[in-house]
């Protein structure tokens, strides 16, 4: 017997071809009636008979498009009209909306190949995409997702991409941004002042100029990048120089992973993420540590991603014709630490002095950073930068919001979250704030997702730093937001990732984080448990003398922790230091030496006296170039971390493995062994507190957050230790571990109605 059945289909099912997806099943399972966009999602008229209709369902619900994410289903009956045929409706608006935008998505291979095809009509055109791939997230201003609402929509489509674009049999059957040389967007090279040449001719000096030793910026999919010859010295000093970056490594960017094979090690796993439909920058470890050192100085890896773009495909296309066979470094194109470069007079009046500008005319409505992920030890995907591919993807919550709620995050590598019902929306990666640029990127981007979303939070989280740029932002907004603590909000983003209820262990290992008692706080070890969260553990604290200027001149914490526990005299023997008295003074005095436990600054600390280096020009530089010399198995015995009991808390005690860190020094120890004696030691105290924490409160649960887990060695060691005592490891995988998981945390902490102890 025939019925009608009305589906809403919400979450992730715009830009990914859900509608021409329903169409093909309900064809197959010979369902008439109708699928159309709408704010709230895809909306399906289905009438059949009762076993199609069940048929139609499951494929639905089976065999959705790779690209989306369903967050809600539902079915209810509807008056049977007997409809003669299925067909894609005009899209319309609702009041309330509960679809979601997609994320931007690599070009497939089909696409690939159209523009390698001479006889095809989007030959080496750099616009080319279909439902399966193409811009989405940095061209959408409002749902629901339709041409007239993207930067699209003022290009008309020609009689043949119309066609395409009407036929359900073709692959770019309503394909949003779909175009060719005839209707699309067009690029432009400007030189010396002037546009002197477009599209192919463009393309061509483009790649001539590269070939030249010269730097080039490109515009992309969510903003400008820098690209230059890896192998040449002279280009990559000079984009060195132009974003003062003297040692922060570059990402490089290839068509064919034959480019960089013989310099790289790369897994399956890895490889599968380079060029999937993210699209990230993938660290990959060298095969040997000088290789790629002007990109990446002194580290074991270096970031990779695809060419992602038809645009990036047809310039390596035509540098490959030119027998040029090197990867690209590919970098955002903006200063130190601002926000990537998205219009076309803002590139022209940044990087008219480095050289040529390959612009084009499609504008980015959304702009958006390359993502940045490594593969674990055990496989597992880590986020460090969650941007472009995985952004606007929602985090699914275990229980319904019942009024929106804003966070507006940390200050460093800053993003955002909105709640909407079931799922969590965290912004791209925003930067730190106290770059006013960032701030305005923040605001300008907080504007365009609460219209995205149609959001309408009735209140706001904040970090519980009194000088956080992210709060004062947020009270700017029309906000009294409620504070959470830094390393509070770490714990509760894995929390939200994982949908955890129940009692748990929180460990949040940093850099810096405003404690409730008004301290720099940085390696919290927290229990949860009947909706309040007690503080059980943390590092030893230690002087910082000079503040904020220890992050860039690591020695300074050297002095305070030998000074802390009568070790001064072996810094004498290491370092010719003048100011090391000073220091003790200002110590002794507490002038400007604020006291903390943070990890970030104990592994500067044991960096600084392994490498022999005093400074640093990049966040965790010297941590990050001592893990890279790090063995992952040794027989060396590692420093011992004392656990003491400090009134109520649990310490780290640093002492007897600095004094045996400074003896090693003494000894000429390898480098390598020192770093694998800090890491595996460092490691199995957190493990110890840990696993005395889980005996004493009877959880099996643990959730680690914090920059310090992006750290690839203390990590290993750690779940090593600890994997196999029957407790349950989680850790940040949807988010990164650093502070752009704040925002998540935040919000996770309140819907969960949870205090402080």
């Amino acid at each position: 017997m025939p019925s009608s059945k009305k589906i809403i289909i919400s979450g992730t099912v715009q830009g990914v071809g859900f509608r021409p997806f329903v169409w093909r099943t309900a064809v197959k399972n010979n369902i008439k009636g109708f699928v159309s966009n709408t704010s709230a999602g895809v909306f399906i008229k289905a009438e059949g008979e009762n076993k199609d209709l069940k048929s139609f369902v499951e494929d639905l619900r089976k065999q959705a498009p790779p690209a989306s994410k369903i967050s809600s289903f539902e079915i209810s009956d509807l008056k049977y009209e007997g409809l003669k045929n299925f067909y894609i409706k005009k899209s319309k608006e609702s009041k309330t909306i509960s679809a979601s935008v997609p994320a931007d998505l690599a070009i497939c291979k089909a696409c690939a190949e159209d523009i390698k095809d001479s006889k095809n009509r989007r030959y080496e055109y750099p616009f080319t995409n279909c439902t399966d791939c193409g811009p989405r997230f940095t061209i959408v201003e409002k749902l629901p997702y339709d041409r007239p609402f993207t930067s699209m929509k003022k290009f008309k489509m020609c009689p043949s991409c119309f066609k395409e674009y009407k036929d359900p049999s073709n692959r770019r059957f309503h394909a949003q941004p779909n175009a060719c040389p005839v209707c699309g967007p067009k690029v432009f090279l400007w030189e010396e002042g002037n546009i002197t040449c477009e599209n192919k001719e463009a393309i061509e000096k483009a790649a001539d100029n590269i070939i030249s030793g010269n730097i080039l910026a490109i515009k992309g999919l969510g903003g400008f990048h820098l690209a230059c010859d890896p192998f040449n010295f002279k280009a990559v000093k000079r984009l060195r120089d132009f974003k003062d970056r003297p040692f922060k490594p570059f990402a490089l960017m290839t068509d064919d992973l034959n480019t960089v094979n013989k310099y790289l090690h790369i897994s399956k796993k890895e490889e599968e993420i380079v060029f999937s439909s993210k699209a990230p920058i993938v660290t990959l470890k060298k095969k040997k540590n000088n290789y790629f050192n002007y990109v990446s100085p002194n580290l074991d890896s270096v970031g990779v991603m695809s060419a992602y773009t038809p645009l990036h495909l047809v310039l390596f296309k035509i540098l490959r014709e030119k027998k040029f066979l090197s990867p690209l470094i590919m970098t955002s194109g903006n200063h130190r630490d601002e926000p990537i470069t998205k219009d076309n007079e803002e590139a022209v009046k940044l990087f008219s002095s480095l050289g040529p500008i390959l612009l084009h005319n499609r504008p980015i409505h959304n702009r958006i950073d390359d993502s940045l992920v490594y593969v674990d030890e055990f496989s597992q995907e880590r986020i460090i930068r969650r941007a472009r591919g995985y952004v606007p993807d929602f985090i699914s919550l275990p229980f319904s919001a019942k009024k929106d709620i804003f966070a507006s995050g940390a200050d460093i590598k800053n993003s955002f979250a909105f709640t909407r019902k079931k799922e969590l929306f965290v912004s791209q990666y925003i930067g730190d704030l106290d770059d006013r640029n960032n701030s305005n990127f923040f605001c300008e981007t907080y504007k365009k997702t609460k219209k995205l979303l149609k959001a309408n939070p009735a209140s706001a989280v904040s970090d519980s730093h009194p000088g956080y740029r992210s709060s004062s932002l947020a009270s700017s907004l029309g906000f009294k937001p409620q504070f959470v603590q830094h390393h509070i909000a770490h714990f509760f983003s894995v929390m939200a990732e994982h949908s955890i209820l129940n009692d748990c262990i929180g460990v949040s290992i940093d850099g810096t984080g405003y404690g409730t008692d008004g301290k720099i706080w940085g390696c919290e070890f927290f229990v949860y448990r009947n909706n309040k969260v007690y503080r059980k553990a943390s590092l030893e604290e230690f002087c910082l003398p000079g503040g904020e200027i220890c992050l860039w001149e690591p020695y300074r914490i050297l002095v305070s922790l030998a000074y802390k526990f009568g070790l001064g005299e072996n810094l004498n023997k290491i370092f010719k230091l003048k100011e090391k008295e000073v220091m003790e003074k200002m110590i002794e005095n507490k002038i400007n030496s604020p006291l903390t436990t943070s990890a970030g600054r104990l592994f500067d600390a044991f960096s600084c006296l392994i490498l022999d280096k005093k400074y640093s020009t990049y966040e965790a530089q010297l941590p990050m170039e001592a893990e890279s010399i790090c063995p992952k198995i040794s027989s060396a015995e590692p420093y011992n971390f004392e656990i003491v009991k400090d009134k109520n808390i649990l310490r780290i005690c640093p002492k007897e493995a600095l004094a045996k860190a400074f003896k090693d020094k003494k000894n000429n120890t390898s480098q390598d062994i020192m770093s694998y004696k800090f890491h595996f030691g460092f490691a199995s105290a957190v493990s110890e507190i840990c696993l005395l924490l889980a005996k004493e409160n009877k959880i099996e649960n643990i959730c680690f957050s914090g920059g310090c887990f992006q750290n690839r060695k203390f990590s290993y060691f750690l779940t090593n230790i600890l994997k196999n005592k029957k407790l349950n490891l989680y850790f940040n995988s949807k988010l990164p571990s650093n502070d752009g998981c704040i925002s998540a945390g935040q919000i996770y902490f309140k819907l969960l109605k949870a205090t402080i102890a």
